[in-house]
């Protein structure tokens, strides 16, 4: 603004013009515009990630070539120091990632397949060592069973019924809160 008033004649009635940085906000609530910018931002996000799952088909092997080329890149860059074109030498390098991959998995096939028979038995046992231990220790269902069988007792002292008669004589309530009728 001082430029402009040192070039304005003194006597002139021109007004500096006032830039716009200077100039006062539009909006005068600058509180609330923080909230809608991190709303529209987490809506980005969430529309971003729909979207990632929604193509992930698409989105999952692209990240895995784009990151199994960077790992793999030292490797062709050093065949290629040693004077193999860099087409070949990445043709070389998948060639033996692909065979080191193959010799792992058949190489671990034949205990994968010995894992997988003993499976159930590994379960039965695992199962009966279980119920050994738990098989001792009160556990609740056992508890409710006897506290209803209790309740049996009592009942059938007070009214000369039993509790499970009563039970089954249940009808559905409409809110699906089962009502013991009499």
């Amino acid at each position: 603004m001082e430029l402009i008033s040192q070039l304005a004649p003194v006597n002139s009635k021109v007004q500096p013009v006032q830039l716009v940085a200077d100039a006062a906000p539009l909006h005068g609530n600058h509180g609330t515009n923080r909230y809608v910018e991190a709303a529209i931002i987490v809506i980005g996000i969430a529309v971003g990630i729909a979207l990632l799952r929604f193509a992930e088909g698409f989105f999952v092997p692209l990240l895995v070539g784009l990151l199994t080329s960077y790992v793999l890149a030292p490797l062709v860059s050093g065949l290629q120091r040693l004077h193999v074109p860099r087409a070949i030498g990445a043709a070389i390098v998948l060639v033996a990632v692909a065979t080191l991959a193959a010799g792992i998995v058949y190489a671990l096939s034949d205990d994968a397949a010995r894992i997988a028979d003993q499976l159930p038995a590994s379960a039965k046992k695992l199962r009966q060592m279980l119920h050994e231990q738990i098989g001792n220790k009160p556990n609740p269902i056992a508890s409710v069973h006897k506290a209803a069988a209790e309740l049996d007792r009592a009942a059938k002292e007070a009214s000369g019924t039993t509790l499970v008669a009563a039970i089954r004589n249940v009808s559905p309530d409409t809110n699906g809160v089962a009502r013991l009728e009499a």
